[in-house]
């Protein structure tokens, strides 16, 4: 750390709101704030979903057809794909509950792929 960073208040700030998720975790969870542990598995979820719907991703919104409907639903693509709650309308994915959830589908469907960066 440089010494310039240690005199910041901006970064005591962000030192701070740091070790307050890290002490409220389940309780801040429970009102609707995501500690990084659930933005790590909730990145995971919509970066498949993304995959699984990459043409959705593409346009923005939602493009697929449903059986026996005549035109897409158009909802937004990005509001759709980070709301844990809401699944694919094609059924590509279905809806995440939490990690526990989520691990048990990446099992079920995934058979063994990982996410993650590969560096060169």
């Amino acid at each position: 750390m440089r010494f310039k960073d240690g005199i910041n208040p901006k970064k005591w700030y962000d030192y701070a709101k740091f070790l307050l998720r890290k002490l409220t975790g389940r309780i801040a969870s429970d009102v609707g704030y995501r500690t990084p542990e659930d933005m790590a598995w909730q990145a995971e979820v919509i970066v498949f979903r993304g995959l699984m719907c990459s043409r959705c991703k593409e346009e923005g919104k939602c493009v697929g057809i449903e059986p026996g409907q005549t035109e897409a639903c158009g909802c937004d693509w990005i509001g759709k794909s980070t709301d844990m709650s809401l699944s694919c309308n094609l059924n590509n994915w279905g809806e995440v509950k939490d990690k526990e959830d989520w691990e048990d589908q990446k099992s079920k469907y995934m058979n063994g792929l990982k996410f993650g960066f590969v560096k060169e």
